[in-house]
């Protein structure tokens, strides 16, 4: 233990020893520092002190020469202000000597100006009475010409003025014989129809009578055969002359869709009227007949409920009766536009159902039963 306190003490005092070696050292470091300290202070005050004698004697320097510069710039900037003076007034005085000038110059070509307008103005007057002393004096001799020509114009006017009333009025003359013939040829045609039609009747109740005879006695012949062939042919027949007139008037009407009324003669359209008017007359006919027809099949199919084909003929007939009855509708459209629209044109789609109307006829003609037909329809 006491060995132990001993080396402890030992290293104490060495530590003590260390430390105030490093303290000395410490404060001989600390006195070198100060010591250049204080000569790095000195030398800082010696430098300041040169500078700012350095620099005062700078700043005295330039503000000397700033003042220099300043004088000089005033002494110039006086002496261009002088200059430009000097220049304003010289100019000022040359455009007021250019400006009196102008103004003389101006003056000068006003009086130019003025005295050569009342020269021409001299001139045109005298030229004016000129021209009109000219005139007056053509005008006195082309008057009694001018009186002359006119009366002359007047004859020629009044010459062609009679001349058309004449060509007008003949016209017109002709325009009436056209119509009354137009007109009796209608009636003559209407008659003729009448006629047939009458003699188609007895013709036809003659043969109805003899077949329904034959029909009540159960007779069934090769003659009855060809009767019943005869009647329905004539039943074909009956659509000829409506056939015909049809495409007699087709070019007719398609004219009048392509132009007015004003561009057809008279004579052209009364004989458009009178086909017309035929042509309806001929669909009453054919109307009247299927009317009849279908009549005198229900009479006989009622007393000879067996003779099944009685049926086909009636129906048949009566699609034929009211093919016709629409194509008289559409024809009478036409026929009150040939009446009442004179200038106008005939309507394409107008034309367009008449021609869809007949071609509807047309096919309830073509289905008209026939005798051989109707046989092998209901003799199998």
């Amino acid at each position: 233990k006491d060995c132990l306190d001993s080396k402890d003490e030992k290293k104490a005092r060495e530590l003590r020893a260390k430390r105030e070696e490093m303290q000395r050292a410490h404060e001989v470091e600390m006195r070198k520092m100060e010591e250049q300290l204080r000569e790095l202070t000195q030398r800082n005050e010696q430098t300041m002190k040169a500078i700012s004698t350095e620099t005062r004697r700078g700043m005295d320097q330039m503000k000397s020469e700033d003042e220099k510069r300043t004088e000089e710039m005033r002494r110039k900037i006086e002496s261009d202000r002088r200059e430009f003076e000097r220049r304003r007034r010289e100019e000022a005085a040359k455009e007021s000597n250019e400006r009196e000038k102008r103004e003389t110059s101006r003056r000068t070509e006003i009086n130019e100006d003025r005295k050569k307008g009342e020269m021409e103005r001299n001139e045109y007057e005298r030229m004016k009475k000129t021209e009109a002393d000219v005139w007056n004096e053509k005008m006195r001799i082309s008057e009694a010409e001018f009186n002359a020509t006119k009366e002359q114009q007047e004859k020629e006017l009044s010459r062609i003025r009679d001349e058309h009333e004449n060509k007008l009025r003949k016209m017109m003359e002709d325009a009436d014989r056209e119509r009354e013939l137009h007109a009796d040829r209608l009636r003559r045609e209407r008659e003729r129809v009448a006629i047939a039609y009458q003699e188609y009747c007895s013709k036809w109740k003659n043969q109805m009578r003899e077949m329904f005879t034959l029909m009540q006695q159960r007779i069934w012949s090769r003659q009855v055969e060809e009767r019943w062939a005869a009647r329905l042919a004539a039943l074909r027949e009956v659509h000829i002359p409506i056939h015909q007139s049809f495409f007699n008037l087709r070019f007719d009407l398609e004219d009048l869709t392509r132009c007015n009324g004003p561009d057809l003669s008279a004579w052209k359209r009364s004989e458009i009227e009178v086909k017309v008017s035929l042509l309806l007359d001929q669909l009453d006919v054919e109307i009247r007949i299927m009317g009849n027809e279908v009549d005198e099949m229900k009479k006989m199919a009622f007393e000879h409920p067996e003779a099944k084909f009685l049926a086909d003929i009636q129906e048949s007939a009566d699609s034929i009766g009211k093919a016709a009855n629409s194509l008289i509708e559409s024809m009478e459209a036409i026929e009150k536009h040939l009446k009442t629209e004179y200038d106008q044109l005939l309507s394409v789609n107008q034309w367009k159902i008449c021609e869809n109307s007949f071609d509807d006829l047309e096919r309830k003609i073509d289905l008209l039963p026939t005798l051989s037909g109707l046989k092998m329809k209901y003799q199998q």
